[in-house]
Parts: C-alpha cells; sequence; structure tokens
C-alpha cells in the first residue's frame, strides 16, 4: 500500500460526516420539504425544525422507564456533538406534533433547557 492511500484512513468519524450542528433554542420552526403527501398518496418524509414545546410524547411509548444514568450521558454527548439524529414525529394539527421515534433524545434536549 502506498502512502496516497494510507493517509485517509484513521482519521474518525468527522472526517466522514459533517460534524453535528449545534441545537439553537432561539431558531424558528423551518421546513425544509413541505411535501407531505405523494402523488400516489403515500406519506412523504420532511426535515423540519420544530419547537419542542409543540412535541408531545407518543401514549402508546412501550418504554416506560428510562435509566437516569444513560439519560445524563445522552445529555453530555448531546452538548458536546450536537443532535446527531433527529427525533421522528407525525403532525397532529398545524403546530403540534406527536413523538414516533426518539423519546430519550427528546428528553434529553427538554432537561437541558433547549
Amino acid at each position: 500500500m502506498n502512502d496516497k492511500n494510507r493517509h485517509a484512513l484513521g482519521r474518525g468519524l468527522d472526517a466522514l460526516i459533517n460534524p453535528a450542528s449545534k441545537i439553537n433554542r432561539d431558531e424558528q420552526v423551518e421546513i425544509i420539504n413541505s411535501n407531505l403527501q405523494g402523488d400516489d398518496g403515500s406519506s412523504q418524509e420532511i426535515l423540519a425544525k420544530i419547537d419542542i414545546e409543540n412535541i408531545a410524547p407518543n401514549p402508546f411509548q412501550p418504554r416506560t422507564e428510562f435509566e437516569p444514568n444513560a439519560l445524563e450521558e445522552l445529555k453530555k454527548s448531546i452538548l458536546q456533538n450536537g443532535l446527531i439524529q433527529p427525533v421522528t414525529v407525525r403532525r397532529v394539527t398545524e403546530n403540534k406534533y406527536e413523538l414516533i421515534s426518539g423519546e430519550r433524545r427528546l428528553r434529553a434536549i427538554k432537561e437541558i433547557g433547549y
């Protein structure tokens, strides 16, 4: 293996993906893609920045207990690296959403105070 190929290895995860952006508590809801339904009637994914106060927990969440130590570690990770994987929600009304996945992440963000 020559030296040109070797320098690409061992640079860490940040070399492969963009570093996570920090969460800004003052940001407004920003719809990146507003297509909520495809032409065939299927639902479409959109990426949006939503005020966390507009996200309600899922009443059918199977997990009822969250380990405090794991939540603390997640909060530290979010403060250091930002929120790498966003939560998934569904729109209930114009400005209200219900959580589909990411209960721990949502709890951590709320406890951090964002």
